[in-house]
């Protein structure tokens, strides 16, 4: 369900809550406001919908031959429950999301803080452990939290939609997190000693085979409320990790043969590319297009009064 909070210049209430009507929405608020910094009033639309019909709503104002980003605000959020005469069976469906909630979610997980460092060094440092002892336990808890499945889907989100930003900025991440896994393992390695006990890595096309399942419920979590994202986030982690962190833990043990080391780091890409490559059949399978996020990358209208961003998803 959504929570849809659109603000516009005085006098555009009525336009932006028949844009609500036409996609099917039964009802919109229209309330004035007056808005400090620019100091002008602005009309305020609210409605309460599903997910699809709020995906509908957004995305038609978006494309709308008035809409200016420096002139209008959108606000999203995900709501708990709706009451209305609409009913829950109608109300609670849960696909597909809004493009730009995936868009901004994407941005929001990859982008490189100090928590992001930290939670792939931590995740790096049971990885790295578990692997020495063979203990799958301890490596399933340092893949639940490593942030790689969203560096992923953001790299096949910004190519699909040509949000050029935010595919580099998901690469950006994932090299991160590669070298992060590397220098971490390698720590561990040299402070727990030889041997490596773990030795678990299949086949290169079982690999290929696994990862196009993980593209695709990982490419279809993304657009769905009900999606467990967290447990796709442990999938493709295991496809990508464990590469990394062998090589660390290589890297002072001493490297295989060659033909084993290509082997292994060739996985890593192949698979890489196979969730990208399938995430991205995904978008274009549900209706994600490029154009429904055309006008919320291009730069606002310094020009127009008031400059206010646009918003995604609010928390």
């Amino acid at each position: 369900m959504r929570l849809v909070k659109v603000s516009g210049p005085a006098g555009s209430g009525p336009r932006i809550a028949r844009l609500a009507l036409e996609v099917g929405i039964s009802s919109a608020s229209v309330h004035e406001v007056y808005t400090y910094g620019p100091d002008h009033r602005k009309d305020v639309v609210d409605v309460e919908t599903s997910t699809p019909l709020g995906r509908a709503y957004v995305e038609s104002l978006m494309q709308a031959p008035f809409y200016d980003l420096a002139e209008y605000t959108i606000s999203i959020r995900e709501g708990r429950s709706v009451v209305s005469a609409d009913g829950p069976r109608k109300l609670t469906w849960p696909v597909v999301a809004p493009s730009v909630d995936v868009l901004e979610e994407l941005w929001q997980f990859t982008q490189v803080s100090y928590s992001y460092v930290a939670r792939v060094l931590m995740a790096t440092l049971l990885v790295a452990y578990g692997m020495l002892q063979d203990n799958l336990l301890i490596i399933a808890g340092g893949l639940m939290f490593l942030p790689l499945t969203a560096t992923l889907l953001a790299v096949s989100f910004g190519l699909w939609t040509r949000h050029w930003r935010l595919a580099v900025q998901g690469l950006a991440a994932l090299a991160v997190a590669t070298v992060l896994l590397v220098i971490g393992a390698a720590a561990v390695a040299s402070m727990a000693g030889p041997p490596l006990r773990f030795n678990e890595f299949g086949p290169v096309h079982v690999g290929i085979l696994l990862s196009v399942a993980i593209g695709v419920a990982a490419g279809l979590g993304m657009v769905d409320d009900a999606g467990h994202r967290e447990l796709l986030g442990l999938a493709a982690a295991s496809q990508l990790a464990l590469v990394p962190v062998w090589l660390g833990i290589n890297l002072v043990f001493g490297l295989p043969p060659a033909d084993t080391l290509v082997e292994r780091i060739g996985s890593y890409f192949v698979n890489g590319a196979t969730i990208v490559v399938v995430s991205m059949a995904v978008y274009a399978m549900v209706g994600i297009r490029a154009s429904a996020l055309r006008r919320f990358m291009e730069p606002p209208n310094r020009s127009s009064e008031g400059t206010t961003a646009a918003g995604g998803r609010a928390a």
